[in-house]
């Protein structure tokens, strides 16, 4: 993609006064510094067609993603369009939410009674998900299942620079629902861990029951984490629970649809 000195002059400095709006520091991310003649990789204009982007949404979404300290005016970051399309914004870092792919990227923790289970979605009308492109479900059973999944954030595109200097916002979400039948119990646990994996904050509420007969629609959790201090490399996703009535078969919580996600 072949721009001009003059256009791309007023590019840096949108980027530039963009950063300053948002964190009140001006670095030299750029593609091009045109104070000191270096150039860098241009984005490719094929990819950048793909990703449906113009010139200032990308300026604005690539200072959430790769925010540095000001260090010196020659200080510069190639971005591209394969950074965007591998770390975007406010993606869900929980791999395989809704079952799409059977019980693949969970560790199971607990398998009690007949274990876990992927079913098809309700397709009662009080008990459809919100979201139709929502087609399965985590089953649990007569006792105690739990599954979770650990999260590097570094591999996923989040440095250590990143979470220490702005510790964004970290938004954790999970929907549940009983069956008609049987009443169950959910529980989740949440924690933002240090490097050797120790906690430094958590979520962990009190197990919710959901009595027989209850309202069977989908119920959701948020929790936000924010002010978490340095430290944070890795996020721990667990939930699970049972029916409470200890039937055989599948009649416990059922869980779909999880995120967790950075709020840059």
């Amino acid at each position: 993609m072949n721009i001009s000195k003059s256009y791309h002059a007023g590019w840096v400095k949108l980027i530039q006064v963009k950063e300053f709006e948002r964190t009140g520091v001006v670095c030299s991310l750029c593609l091009q510094d045109i104070s000191h003649g270096k150039s860098y990789r241009h984005l490719d204009s094929t990819c950048m067609r793909k990703q449906n982007l113009h010139h200032g949404v990308w300026c604005e979404q690539i200072l959430s993603l790769f925010l540095y300290k000001a260090r010196s005016r020659s200080d510069t970051q190639t971005v591209t369009a394969d950074m965007y399309s591998q770390y975007s914004l406010k993606r869900n870092l929980i791999r395989n939410p809704s079952a799409a792919e059977g019980l693949n990227n969970w560790k199971i923790d607990e398998n009690g009674g007949t274990g876990w289970k992927v079913e098809e979605n309700l397709t009662e009308k009080e008990c459809i998900f919100p979201n139709p492109s929502v087609q399965k479900l985590f089953a649990t059973s007569s006792q105690i299942c739990k599954k979770s999944q650990l999260i590097d954030l570094k591999e996923a595109g989040y440095s250590d620079e990143v979470m220490d200097t702005y510790q964004p916002d970290i938004v954790a979400t999970d929907w549940y629902q009983s069956r008609p039948d049987c009443g169950c119990q959910y529980e989740l646990a949440v924690k933002l861990l240090s490097a050797d994996k120790k906690t430094v904050q958590e979520f962990v509420p009190a197990p919710i029951i959901i009595k027989e007969k209850s309202d069977i629609h989908w119920r959701h959790i948020t929790h936000t984490f924010s002010k978490y201090g340095p430290g944070v490399r890795y996020i721990s996703f667990q939930h699970g629970g049972k029916d409470t009535k200890n039937w055989a078969g599948a009649y416990g919580v059922r869980l779909t649809n999880s995120s967790v996600s950075i709020e840059l």
